[in-house]
């Protein structure tokens, strides 16, 4: 299911093989072992297919039906650009169903934001 959604994506917003191979820094016998599901992307280059494809990776995965991306999501997303106590005051933050201290959930969001700006470095 994954390599054929991938596919779908990929013909529906015109990119080949080769393109979007590119786009991965990959090259395209790796890409079309994908589509093929000889091989599962790692989560990284997943997140990033999901991203050029304008899909989510719940969509790639199997785990929707919808092929766009979830509003929520964008949304959340775009909260994370508040400064802490902005986020902390908007959303309650959970982890296994134990509500966040407000040292713990800074310290979580700091994480975050050092994960994101080291992958957006790669």
């Amino acid at each position: 299911m994954l390599g054929q959604r991938i596919k779908e994506r990929r013909v529906k917003k015109g990119f080949t093989q080769e393109e979007l191979a590119q786009r991965l820094d990959m090259k395209r016998p790796n890409f079309a072992n994908y589509e093929a599901n000889r091989t599962i992307p790692p989560s990284d280059v997943l997140s990033k297919l999901a991203d050029i494809l304008n899909t989510s990776t719940d969509y790639l995965l199997g785990k929707t039906n919808n092929p766009l991306p979830i509003d929520n999501e964008r949304d959340f997303t775009e909260s994370l650009e508040l400064n802490d106590n902005s986020l902390l005051d908007k959303y309650s933050l959970t982890l296994d169903g134990k509500t966040l201290s407000e040292e713990q959930a800074k310290l979580a969001i700091a994480f975050l934001r050092t994960a994101l700006r080291q992958n957006n470095n790669d």
